[in-house]
């Protein structure tokens, strides 16, 4: 593998995993946030920032749909994991599903239009494939990362006996 493709692949899994930070913090209401608004003025920042979530959400409801599991319950799995990792909001599925979505096919593409030239078509097709499947799990790992910190972080936040 040339230092060329070792860019590359490390340039695509570092713009994944900043779209996937990206898109999760836009769809949590974390603690200091609701802090932060409780302090500042509520009416019209708060009216803003709903404005703009809405709009966004708006753009990726399509996407999520096409990862969407068919179960929608208070207790599914899906929940279960946001609830987890601290994500209480409702919008934090749907950007999750349009990401994990989204991910899957622009990998690949940004591959073959950015990649090496001098690929043979299996390698290519190699590539894009494991590319797919990096967009496909890569949000699930950011999930369960984060799962972790968080019950690391409870975990040590209790006092000790």
């Amino acid at each position: 593998m040339t230092l060329q493709q070792i860019v590359f692949l490390t340039a695509i899994f570092g713009f994944v995993t900043s779209l996937t930070w990206l898109a999760l913090s836009i769809a949590s209401g974390t603690r200091r946030k609701r802090r932060l608004s409780s302090l500042t003025k509520q009416g019209s920042l708060k009216a803003a920032r709903g404005r703009w979530r809405e709009h966004i959400l708006a753009l990726v409801r399509p996407f999520a749909k096409l990862a969407a599991p068919k179960e929608d319950s208070e207790d599914s799995p899906l929940r279960l994991k946001f609830l987890r990792a601290g994500y209480r909001s409702d919008s934090a599925a749907t950007v999750y599903l349009a990401l994990k979505s989204i991910a899957v096919v622009m990998l690949p593409a940004l591959f073959l239009v950015f990649g090496p030239d001098g690929l043979r078509p299996l390698q290519t097709a190699f590539w894009a494939i494991i590319l797919a499947a990096a967009g496909y799990y890569l949000p699930d790992v950011v999930l369960r990362q984060k799962t972790v910190r968080r019950q690391r972080e409870l975990l040590n936040n209790f006092p000790d006996a």
